[in-house]
């Protein structure tokens, strides 16, 4: 039994690659300076006297400036273990996925992104009035590992009318050259007035200004809302309305203020010649639209815009 333990103690002594006491604890994450990834940069090692040693132990390349690798645990288990005797005795532990960057690189956070991202829309919507601003973004972004240098950031929203924007994108560029171009999707969250009816009303109504209010809203919610009471003024409901109803816009029209086979005004203007003529409307019309009117002297119709109650404008 004696000699079992001694022969057991010299090949101990005698194979260095054998593993006894070995601990090694994984990093979420690790940031390593020269061009090969060690042992000691990935994890934390407890070795005994031996812990120098397995700290220097190389694995494999490091990842270059502005690059990030993400690696499972298992995968980096098979490089320490490859070369080494009695791995079964080493005892892991921490991180699942130890991401590794280069030291010369920067780390920009999820949280950074959505600053820029909450930074443009309120330099683009602040003139509303807004509160409360922020794109609500559907999935938060992943952190962006870059390379040194001097970084700034472009956010450009998916549609014209930034409030109905449903995608935003951030170009990232380091000493002026694109390196990331992220699109993200979301929605815009920003509290801002828009208009409400004061009152119960009836489909018909012709708006006036003790009808309207302006409340703050979430306007994520809202589509096509009025934002102020001078564009609602003089037109008409096209539906009833409860009290603090939001008024949306294919909620009103323009009443109409020439009746079909009404008796109208025409006027021609071109260059300094007015010339008036009475005519007849063929059909109904709002201001703004264009009729047709039946010259009521020579008979014949011509396409009118309407200009006001019983005035209309020959056009050519």
């Amino acid at each position: 039994m004696i000699n079992r333990v001694l022969f057991f103690c010299f090949i101990v002594l005698s194979c260095p690659g054998l593993v006894f006491g070995l601990e090694v604890h994984f990093k979420d994450e690790a940031r390593v300076s020269g061009p090969m990834l060690t042992l000691g940069e990935v994890a934390d090692v407890r070795a005994g006297h031996q812990t120098g040693a397995f700290e220097n132990m190389v694995l494999f390349p490091a990842p270059e400036s502005g690059e990030l690798r993400c690696y499972d645990r298992k995968t980096l288990k098979a490089y320490i273990c490859d070369g080494l005797a009695g791995t079964d005795l080493i005892e892991w532990s921490g991180a699942e996925t130890i991401c590794i960057r280069q030291d010369k690189s920067s780390l920009v956070g999820s949280e950074a992104i959505q600053g820029h991202i909450d930074a443009a829309l309120r330099d683009a919507i602040g003139h509303l009035g807004a509160e409360d601003i922020a794109f609500e973004l559907r999935n938060p972004p992943q952190a962006l590992n870059l390379p040194q240098g001097e970084y700034s950031t472009e956010v450009l929203f998916s549609d014209p009318n930034i409030l109905k924007s449903r995608q935003v994108s951030v170009i990232v560029r380091v000493n002026d050259r694109v390196v990331e171009n992220l699109t993200l999707a979301g929605r815009v969250r920003a509290s801002v007035p828009v208009l409400v009816a004061a009152k119960k009303m009836q489909r018909g109504t012709v708006l006036r200004r003790e009808h309207l209010l302006l409340k703050k809203q979430n306007i994520a919610g809202l589509q096509d809302p009025f934002l102020n009471v001078e564009a609602a003024l003089g037109k008409l409901l096209k539906r009833s309305v409860s009290m603090n109803q939001v008024l949306r816009k294919h909620d009103l029209e323009r009443p109409v203020v020439i009746e079909r086979r009404q008796m109208v005004t025409m006027f021609l203007e071109k260059g300094p010649l007015q010339i008036q003529a009475k005519g007849m409307a063929v059909t109904e019309g709002r201001e703004g639209e264009q009729i047709m009117v039946r010259n009521m002297r020579s008979k014949r119709e011509v396409p009118c815009t309407v200009i006001g109650p019983g005035l209309t404008k020959v056009e050519f």
